[in-house]
């Protein structure tokens, strides 16, 4: 997409004046908020008594801002993190310091361009370099960007319950790293991560399990999560994970593997879920819908309830369509152990059942066993920078395998790297681990390495959260926008002739959470249709945004010949 306007970037432009102007990170389409967001940002404004821009459009994540725009005072919105957060004296997403320009001269006068190795290829290593791509460089300054992953592909995460229910494709769910980067110039290198130096008195670089090195002038680091089994036995050796696109293929064939041996021909299977998050009713509610009657889901949570963090009308919609589709939840249960009946045999990952211990998680005595013939494991996830990848990184990892930064989320200690999305922890608020929030660190990181290398002011980051997606069938689904509705209002709404339509529509309005609004719940259908909206919209290039329409059309034609819409 296009990005910026192409006006020249002069040394004398002072940080306001390049804010009127659009600043060089004026982002485009491709990482910006949903246009959804916008309807959001203008109501929320309305209802808090916050005047927008000129051009009227809130700053909620730069769909045509930049980070600059998007974080000072004047649009700093009606949430109370905004208060919290400027105690230092500065306002929101304000200047902080100033990066050292230590490589645009040179590159200037023929030296070599600046060189940044981004680590990991999720959503926040993946989109931060396409934006270093996208920048409006001064002349002889654009670095040389590296791309590291250990895998081929993207995993979109968010649409990996779609492979379920083959309502997505593998190009949409999970494309090649050479197909998404193909009309930038950043360089892609498979491989893993096995140390890094970070010596000002030797050459910096990332180090390769194969022995290579990838030398760096700027840092950043992306690498993700991994799934946490919380030391639980048998989690490793008998539980199926479902967190990558590689998992989501897995458990297709385990399904397709059970329901063709002969034994299994006159009963479905039984499939019990671990975690009772976001992860684990999607998960629920999709094989359900790819298996029909034909299979025995149970979830089992250690909260009092599914989705204790979520919004209340998302949470209601998921417990309608469990209880529609025959899911048992066991709440408030821990569990102890996952073994397999009759003991173990070879790697434990083939037929037989799966016995899965639990304990009351109050009274710690009440045990119950379920049994299964297949368990999935979404109890959660923990920063990917653990064990022996901690020990070998030269930069301060706490016991969680997170990196510390400050607000601009630059590494503590460091001069040149930064870090984002789950591995990265700040000190001013605690993040949810979601591609959201991975999406708009990847603009401010970008930003401030551009900064840096040009000699300008750096940016504080500040999250502002713009709903929850859920995938509840392929079919249905249930989106959460955060618009503020007094209670007052709510309450008339659902009293009167309107609100009856509203419920008929999908859309519930909730009174929830300290007695403020808990926001627009879009469920249903229209859910399902705005969720597959946006996860288009977020697709990282156009031209994979017209492989996903296309593979849509093929979706389409097979299931109307296949019936499933009589």
């Amino acid at each position: 997409g296009w990005v910026g306007e192409k006006k020249k970037v002069t040394q004398q432009q002072s940080p306001q004046t390049r804010t009127r102007k659009k600043s060089p990170m004026h982002l485009s389409r491709v990482s910006g908020a949903l246009p959804i967001t916008r309807v959001v940002g203008v109501a929320r404004g309305a209802l808090c008594g916050r005047r927008d821009g000129p051009d009227g459009w809130p700053s909620a994540s730069g769909w045509s801002r930049s980070p600059s725009r998007a974080s000072t005072g004047e649009r700093r919105g009606c949430s109370a993190n905004a208060a919290a957060a400027s105690g230092d004296g500065q306002s929101i997403g304000g200047a902080s310091n100033t990066g050292e320009n230590r490589f645009a001269g040179a590159a200037r006068d023929g030296g070599q361009p600046p060189r940044i190795c981004v680590v990991g290829g999720g959503f926040g290593g993946l989109y931060t370099a396409i934006k270093l791509e996208q920048l409006m460089w001064p002349k002889g300054s654009k670095p040389r960007v590296t791309l590291v992953d250990q895998n081929t592909r993207f995993s979109f995460k968010p649409l990996l319950y779609d492979v379920l229910t083959d309502s997505a494709t593998e190009d949409e769910v999970a494309p090649a790293y050479s197909t998404v980067l193909a009309p930038y110039s950043v360089r892609y290198v498979q491989g893993t991560v096995t140390g890094v130096i970070n010596d000002d008195d030797a050459e910096k670089a990332v180090l390769l399990q194969d022995g290579g090195r990838v030398p760096y002038d700027w840092l950043v680091m992306a690498v993700g999560a991994r799934t946490n089994s919380f030391g639980v036995p048998g989690v490793e050796e008998y539980a199926l994970q479902f967190s990558t696109y590689d998992d989501a293929v897995r458990l297709k064939e385990e399904l397709a593997k059970f329901n063709a041996d002969e034994k299994n021909r006159n009963r479905g299977a039984e499939v019990c879920i671990v975690g009772g998050g976001y992860a684990g009713v999607e998960l629920a509610a999709s094989l359900v819908d790819r298996l029909g009657g034909k299979c025995k889901v149970r979830l089992v949570t250690s909260g009092e309830d599914i989705m204790e963090q979520a919004p209340e009308g998302q949470r209601e919609a998921a417990r309608e369509v469990l209880v529609a589709d025959g899911v048992s939840v066991l709440c408030g249960r821990l569990v102890e152990e996952i073994s397999v009946a009759g003991g173990a045999s070879g790697d434990g990952k083939g037929p037989g059942k799966r016995i899965v211990q639990t304990t009351d998680k109050v009274s710690q005595s009440r045990k119950e066993m379920v049994e299964a013939d297949i368990v999935i494991w979404t109890a959660g996830q923990s920063p990917a920078l653990t064990g022996e990848h901690r020990n070998r990184m030269p930069f301060k990892v706490n016991e969680n395998g997170a990196m510390e930064t400050d607000r601009t989320l630059k590494v503590v200690n460091t001069r040149d790297v930064f870090a984002l999305g789950d591995v990265a922890i700040g000190s001013q608020q605690t993040l949810p681990s979601t591609a959201q929030v991975a999406l708009q660190q990847a603009d401010f990181v970008a930003w401030n390495i551009w900064a840096s290398i040009n000699n300008r002011p750096l940016l504080n980051f500040q999250y502002q959260h713009l709903g929850n997606m859920m995938s509840l069938g392929a079919s249905k689904g249930a989106v959460a926008l955060p618009i503020p509705v007094p209670p007052p209002v709510s309450a008339a709404l659902k009293a009167s002739p309107f609100g009856d339509i509203l419920k008929a529509a999908g859309v519930s309005v909730n009174t929830t959470f300290g007695g403020a609004s808990d926001g627009i719940t879009i469920q249903g259908p229209a859910g399902a249709l705005l969720r597959r909206a946006a996860y288009l919209y977020r697709q990282p290039t156009d031209g994979q945004r017209l492989s996903v329409v296309s593979s849509w059309g093929s979706l389409l034609q097979e299931r109307v010949k296949r019936g499933d819409f009589k």
